[in-house]
């Protein structure tokens, strides 16, 4: 399976992590230090209790929990972006310096992230 990096730890973040987790994919899991209760939590649980129409259930410890935005972009170039729209501008800038031009990057929900990350990135140099 492969490997992929979900950032943002709200209800998106956690059931795309648990789930792409339970589906035998290599997950880093990774948001900013504010969300470090909810990552205490996952360690301290054994993972993120996975429930609803899924298909599956259960506890997924998804392979990275961090909030190091640089072992993040590093884990792979494929990233879910899964936070609001509120906090694109914020997660785009801790992004920005680690993006490669094999960077793959999704933004999940929210409104008009695309251009908000491209105008950051574009600003901090990094690749298109």
């Amino acid at each position: 399976m492969g490997r992929l990096t979900v950032i943002g730890a709200g209800g998106t973040g956690h059931a795309m992590a648990a789930y792409y987790t339970a589906c035998g994919h290599e997950v880093c899991f990774c948001d900013t230090d504010s969300y470090g209760k909810y990552f205490a939590d996952i360690r301290a649980n054994g993972g993120i209790d996975l429930r609803g129409n899924s298909g599956k259930t259960g506890l997924y410890m998804p392979a990275v929990v961090t909030s190091d935005f640089a072992e993040a972009m590093a884990f792979c170039n494929r990233v879910f972006i899964c936070a609001s729209a509120t906090r694109h501008e914020e997660i785009a800038k801790l992004c920005a310096p680690h993006v490669t031009a094999n960077h793959i990057i999704c933004i999940s929900n929210g409104n008009l992230g695309s251009p908000i990350f491209k105008r950051v990135f574009a600003e901090a140099g990094a690749p298109e």
